[in-house]
């Protein structure tokens, strides 16, 4: 039965361990912000045989049309730029290449060549930076960007993000969690085009906010959110989703509500 192979995970990190850098970074001395900025585009793959990096201004585009050699550059919006490794005995199993200042705001992928296990095969894959500063929709792009630190965005009071003076004791707290989305999204008393956003939390009187200030009376101290950020299992781009339709009452037994769901269940707009 083949169900097991040569391990080589621990001789990779033996060969080609690595604490340095990774993603995209500024390396010329000035603030990443500044337009005569260059960048360095690095990507520790030491089991691949090849990688490119690509390029575009528009995030929409399909990654996975790249996934081919000889596309044309003129025409598919975007540019590739080979990646190298540092020979013999200085490779640290990363690959990288430099970028021009022009590159800031633009999206990028990974094409990487390797060989996978799972299928014992090389084959080419696209695939966003794993040390992403930013992302488009659904993650299917990189974005070239600078990712400011405390110290940059509150030079005169980083420590403020450290005080926790208002809870001297943790096990104090009573925590809410409460989904972004679902907080507001069935909500008539919020604006149409911030239901499921976070601007529903800024309308006083909607009926989320009127829900959190009885909870507030009753013991509630914090309010965690969750999610917040990229998952999986909700299209980010509206035009994607197919939520289940709107539907009568039904027992509390029936299963027509269920198959409604679980056929868009990938696709809808909830997190399940």
């Amino acid at each position: 039965v083949d169900c097991t192979g040569v391990q080589i995970g621990p001789l990779i990190d033996e060969l080609f361990a690595y604490d340095g850098p990774l993603g995209c970074s500024s390396v010329s001395g000035v603030d990443a912000k500044e337009d005569s900025a260059s960048m360095e585009f690095a990507l520790w793959a030491p089991s691949a045989v090849k990688v490119d990096l690509i390029l575009t201004e528009d995030p929409f585009l399909n990654a996975g049309n790249f996934l081919e050699e000889g596309f044309s550059e003129s025409t598919s919006k975007v540019s590739l730029q080979p990646m190298h490794r540092r020979l013999r005995s200085a490779d640290d199993g990363v690959w990288r290449c430099r970028g021009t200042p022009d590159c800031w705001g633009k999206f990028y992928v990974y094409r990487i060549y390797a060989h996978h296990p799972s299928t014992g095969k090389f084959q080419t894959t696209v695939t966003p930076d794993p040390y992403s500063n930013a992302c488009a929709a659904d993650a299917s792009w990189s974005m070239v960007c600078h990712l400011p630190t405390w110290k940059e965005v509150l030079p005169d009071d980083v420590k403020s993000w450290c005080d926790h003076s208002f809870l001297p004791l943790q096990e104090d707290a009573a925590i809410y969690e409460l989904h972004v989305r679902d907080f507001s999204m069935s909500d008539p008393k919020v604006s149409q085009p911030f239901r499921g956003k976070y601007l529903a939390f800024a309308e006083e009187n909607s009926l989320g906010n009127q829900h959190l200030r009885r909870l507030a009376e009753s013991g509630i101290s914090h309010v965690q959110l969750l999610p917040t950020y990229d998952f999986g299992s909700v299209p980010e781009n509206l035009a994607d989703r197919v939520d289940p339709p709107a539907m009568d009452p039904q027992a509390a037994d029936a299963e027509e509500p269920q198959e409604a769901i679980a056929e868009v269940a990938d696709r809808d707009s909830f997190n399940w």
